[in-house]
């Protein structure tokens, strides 16, 4: 069903939603489309040199682990693009709504710290 009034839902991943109070401080939403529009921007650069890598010839001669690893990363970076990018199309689309947008905001601030940076680059 739908949030509370002053509670915020948002996909954090296809099979994970999160329901926050509403936080006091509200985001700037032109900045967080903004930031949004950068790291969708960095996912999808990310998904299409992983997805350049599974060749035919690399799902056959690669070991299972290193064959399961990029498969995996690659669905990551599927589900992220899509979290992100319908995050992205919320605020779009709340920025008649002022309410909406306020709300929408405030619950993407709540989850800053979590998704502030891209992830680390593995060494190798």
């Amino acid at each position: 069903g739908s949030p509370e009034a002053g509670v915020v839902r948002t996909v954090v991943a296809e099979d994970l939603e999160v329901d926050m109070p509403v936080p006091e401080n509200v985001v700037d939403v032109d900045k967080e489309v903004q930031r949004l529009t950068k790291q969708l921007e960095w996912i999808t650069g990310q998904l299409q040199s992983t997805e350049k890598q599974i060749t035919p010839a690399f799902l056959e001669k690669a070991n299972p682990v290193a064959r399961d690893k990029i498969l995996q990363k690659r669905e990551e970076l599927a589900q992220q693009k899509l979290a992100v990018a319908e995050q992205l199309e919320e605020l779009r689309q709340a920025e008649g709504e002022p309410a909406r947008r306020d709300v929408l905001a405030a619950g993407l601030a709540a989850l800053l710290p979590l998704a502030r940076a891209p992830p680390a680059q593995a060494a190798g």
